[in-house]
C-alpha cells in the first residue's frame, strides 16, 4: 500500500525539491558568471576587476568582505524575486540552496589554489581549473565540474599544465623545490627557481 501524502508531507518534498533546484542551479550561474562577467563582457566592473587580479597575482582572492557583501546582496535580490511565485519561505530555501553551493564553489576554489588534491577528481578539477589559468582563458570555466565547458563547447583537456614558476602553487613543490613525483606528469612548472 503506497504511502500516504498528508499536506506535511507535500510540502517537506516541496522544500526538499527547492533546495535542489538552488544546489543544481548555481554550476549554471558560476559558468556563465565566470565565462562572460570574468572574460566576454567584463561587466560588472568590480567582478571583472577582482577576477583580473585573480588572474594576474598569485594567491589574491577577493577580499571575503567583498565576496560576503555580494552575497548578501545577491541572496536577498535572489528571494525577493521569488516571492514573485513562492512564499518567503519557499524562497528562502531555495536561495539557501543556491548560496550553499556558492560556499562549496568559494571553499573548492580556494583549496585548489593552497592544497593538494586529496582525490581523483580533486586532481582532474584542478588540472582543468589551472589550464584556464595559464594555457587559455576562453576555455574551462568550470570550477566545481566540467560539465557545463563540455555542454556549452568550452572544454579542454587539460593534459599536462604548464605553469610559470612564479605562479605556481607551493603545494606541488617537494623539499628541493621540484615538482612532486606524483604530479610530474600532470604539471609542468617553467621557469627558473629563485636561490
Amino acid at each position: 500500500m503506497p504511502p500516504k501524502f498528508n499536506r506535511a508531507r507535500i510540502q517537506a518534498m516541496k522544500y526538499l525539491a527547492l533546495l535542489s533546484i538552488g544546489i543544481i542551479l548555481w554550476p549554471l550561474l558560476e559558468y556563465l558568471l565566470h565565462r562572460f562577467s570574468g572574460h566576454v563582457f567584463r561587466f560588472p566592473p568590480i567582478f571583472f576587476n577582482e577576477h583580473k587580479k585573480h588572474h594576474a597575482k598569485k594567491d589574491y582572492f577577493a577580499p571575503k568582505l567583498k565576496k560576503l557583501g555580494a552575497a548578501i546582496i545577491f541572496l536577498s535580490l535572489l528571494t525577493l524575486i521569488n516571492t514573485l511565485w513562492l512564499n518567503s519561505l519557499e524562497a528562502l530555501v531555495f536561495s539557501t540552496g543556491f548560496v550553499g553551493m556558492y560556499l562549496f564553489y568559494e571553499y573548492m576554489h580556494y583549496q585548489f589554489h593552497i592544497s593538494e588534491p586529496k582525490t581523483k577528481a580533486g586532481l582532474i578539477l584542478r588540472k582543468h581549473h589551472f589550464y584556464h589559468h595559464f594555457h587559455n582563458s576562453s576555455l574551462n570555466h568550470g570550477v566545481t565540474s566540467t560539465f557545463l565547458d563540455r555542454i556549452f563547447g568550452t572544454y579542454s583537456d587539460a593534459g599536462q599544465v604548464k605553469i610559470p614558476r612564479r605562479y605556481a602553487m607551493t603545494w606541488l613543490f617537494d623539499e628541493n623545490n621540484q615538482v612532486k613525483k606524483i604530479y610530474q606528469k600532470d604539471f609542468l612548472v617553467t621557469g627558473r627557481a629563485s636561490n
